[in-house]
């Protein structure tokens, strides 16, 4: 069990298209439309998981909802189908951005209950919680949007006050390489800093913080999500070398620091 900060990205797909075979009786094909979503929000239109379970359940008339889709305590993205009760196979076909957002890799067999192999680029845990520049429960502090000019003789000052902004600062001093580089690993395979950033932070993505989340490798059980804070977005340029060895020539632990500004949601 480890209590760590839990980040969520958001991205703009293309439609996608599958294919679901409940207990053998013919495929079904399930479309979701072309949006912006996170991998996982309190709010259902913007979730990705909720918005394919939807779907799914959308096709199924003997019982409803029969489909769940969900983010284990290990990280990875689950699925079961009717408690457990039902078994379902998938065919991604040219839902490729969707499967490899869920991790998974290849066309699903019939189960009962399905897991992906790999974890969401648009997930990013770096196993402990953050460091803030915040107290503990505050989304961050107000800075003012202001400029200012003063008379020529220097006697007058006049400032125009435009509104505010609010910033934060999350630090780690070590954070294991695993969960940060990709190390050879293929591109679909999220987990990592690395691929949250390229998918997500970097192209300036609106992402959430989940400051506490109680996470277990073991477990495959749905995680108990806290209520996020955000969105928020990168504030400046990411240096291109932000990965730093803490002990020279050798891949023990990372530094990260990440300066975000909060901003308004999806509309």
């Amino acid at each position: 069990m480890t209590i760590s900060a839990w980040f969520i990205g958001s991205i703009t797909i293309p439609a996608q298209t599958f294919n679901i075979n409940v207990e053998g009786a013919g495929n079904d094909p399930i479309v979701i439309p072309a949006g912006t979503y996170y991998l996982r929000s309190a709010t259902a239109a913007l979730s990705l998981v909720d918005v394919v379970a939807s779907a799914m359940n959308t096709q199924q008339t003997s019982g409803s909802p029969f489909a769940e889709i969900f983010i284990s305590r290990d990280r990875h993205v689950g699925m079961s189908f009717d408690g457990a009760s039902i078994s379902v196979a998938i065919t991604w076909g040219t839902a490729t951005i969707l499967r490899d957002l869920f991790g998974f890799d290849a066309n699903l067999t019939a189960a009962l209950t399905q897991e992906a192999p790999n974890i969401s680029p648009l997930h990013f845990s770096p196993g402990y919680m953050a460091t803030p520049t915040t107290p503990q429960g505050f989304e961050g502090y107000t800075v003012p949007q202001q400029s200012k000019t003063k008379s020529a003789d220097g006697e007058e000052v006049y400032t125009d006050h435009y509104g505010e902004e609010v910033w934060n600062e999350f630090a780690w001093t070590h954070i294991m390489p695993e969960r940060l580089m990709l190390f050879g690993t293929t591109a679909a395979q999220g987990g990592t800093f690395h691929q949250f950033h390229l998918q997500c932070s970097m192209l300036g993505g609106k992402f959430l913080w989940h400051e506490e989340i109680d996470e277990d490798d073991a477990s495959a059980t749905a995680v108990t999500w806290d209520t996020a804070k955000g969105p928020y977005v990168l504030r400046e340029e990411f240096p291109a070398d932000w990965y730093k060895r803490n002990v020279p020539f050798a891949e023990v632990s990372s530094p990260l620091e990440l300066p975000v500004h909060r901003v308004a949601e999806y509309s």
